[in-house]
């Protein structure tokens, strides 16, 4: 069966190697082969930087992205790595604990690479660096040629590329209109909806715009309300732990949060597993 699906995308060269568009399969039993069937139609272009004539700029300016949007001042949901998820359950539960029953909800940004609206990326990412020149001070960020080593805000030290922040917004626009992907035919097409696949500034693109979307909802939140939930996201998954009580109106949060008011359409909120983030597998017992 799998060979059979690659076969309808795939062509094999000369030296038995594919020649196709990325294209990722996998299923465990034929629940999540008869998933995968309903997806077909959902597929996503990737276009990796690998051989793109700016590739070394590219990665600069792409590390610096994920430097900021790990960085992002204010109320957002943003989850740096997986290993703060088990520190988040802890928190959450002492936060909550005392104010009402304890619930979970976990719910995937539905398509939110193919469908992020490009004018809100360059908007959020835009505000963000305003917001860190306006509260730090900083107009720049000091990216090290030695991949092992972490970006900085200010620094003396050799071995640093420093990219000031406009740099940083007119390569990460031109990366944001300028995707072009080849199929085997060589006909070229330029993405013109959504983030760009497979690009350095991806991360950095969708951590940053889904956190000003939050910011900006979690503005018109009452702060007594705020005391009675807490949220974190990864990327597109989302996990939100709530008190249900009778002071804290959480049908409302709950219902605008579902209609996915946090985010801008045409993104929109899907179910999760209901007990597993990002791998990690918990139950509530005795709140």
């Amino acid at each position: 069966y799998r060979k059979k699906k690659w076969n309808r995308y795939a062509t094999f060269d000369k030296k038995g190697g594919f020649n196709v568009p990325y294209l990722l399969f996998k299923a465990k039993n034929i629940t999540d082969i008869e998933i995968r069937e309903k997806k077909w139609e959902k597929a996503r272009p990737i276009a990796p930087q690998t051989k793109h004539p700016m590739k070394r700029l590219f990665h600069l300016t792409g590390r610096a992205w994920s430097f900021i949007t790990a960085n992002i001042p204010g109320d957002h949901f943003v989850l740096k790595k997986g290993s703060e998820v088990v520190p988040f359950l802890q928190k959450a539960q002492a936060d909550l604990q005392d104010k009402g029953k304890i619930r979970a909800v976990i719910k995937d940004i539905e398509g939110c690479f193919p469908n992020m609206p490009k004018p809100a990326i360059t908007l959020a990412l835009t505000k963000i660096l305003q917001e860190i020149t306006t509260l730090k001070g900083f107009d720049a960020v000091y990216v090290p040629t030695a991949n092992s080593k972490q970006c900085k805000w200010s620094t003396k030290a050799s071995g640093h590329k420093k990219i000031p922040f406009e740099v940083l917004l007119d390569v990460m626009k031109f990366s944001l209109n300028n995707t072009i992907i080849t199929n085997p035919k060589g006909d070229l097409f330029n993405q013109v909806k959504g983030i760009p696949m497979g690009d350095p500034h991806s991360p950095g693109m969708t951590i940053g715009t889904c956190a000003w979307m939050e910011k900006e909802w979690m503005d018109t939140i009452h702060d007594d309300s705020k005391q009675f939930f807490r949220a974190r996201r990864y990327m597109d998954d989302i996990l939100m732990f709530y008190a249900s009580n009778e002071e804290f109106l959480c049908d409302k949060l709950l219902h605008d949060f579902g209609k996915s008011e946090c985010y801008f359409p045409p993104l929109s909120l899907e179910d999760a597993k209901p007990d597993t983030f990002l791998e990690t597998t918990f139950e509530i017992t005795d709140n």
